[in-house]
């Protein structure tokens, strides 16, 4: 047996770095480590889920993926990252997903995407209501297949 200095015992895959300040890092779960643990998925796992479904969604003789976009205002950033984006333009609260597609009622359809226990913020209360005065569809979806049934629903397609 091959001896390595410093070396105590075998790392486990669960086990977390501990950064030089002594503060534990948040462990994030990768899709397969929340499904056995029975967490909810991931707010971009679920988008992900539902962009990769919605391409076999047919909607006239594209489908719905052709006219499915998302802006990827979320996430941790550094803040020099986060002041370029917010320079640019980019707006905290804004919704997840946009089906830009038009019906005799709406503008287009703006999702909202949540998973697990998470509601909305003030800023985004605030933008969903902002987009919904401008003639938008805004909803807010917990999970993959509400998410499906809501661009399903805004779609009238069974």
């Amino acid at each position: 047996m091959t001896q390595y200095k410093n070396s105590h015992r075998a790392l486990s895959y669960l086990d977390i770095p501990v950064p030089q300040s002594g503060k534990r890092k948040k462990r994030v779960y990768d899709r397969v480590e929340r499904s056995v643990l029975g967490l909810p998925p991931l707010e971009d796992d679920v988008q992900e889920d539902v962009f990769e479904e919605c391409k076999y969604i047919k909607y006239g003789s594209l489908t719905v993926a052709d006219y499915f976009h998302h802006s990827p205002n979320g996430g941790k950033r550094k803040s020099s990252e986060a002041a370029r984006f917010k320079k640019i333009g980019t707006k905290s609260g804004f919704p997840d997903i946009f089906i830009f597609i038009t019906n005799s009622i709406f503008r287009g359809l703006f999702i909202e995407v949540k998973s697990g226990r998470n509601t909305s913020t003030d800023e985004q209360t605030a933008i969903h209501k902002l987009l919904e005065e401008q003639g938008y569809k805004v909803v807010e979806c917990n999970g993959r297949q509400a998410t499906i049934n809501a661009i399903k629903d805004y779609l009238k397609i069974k």
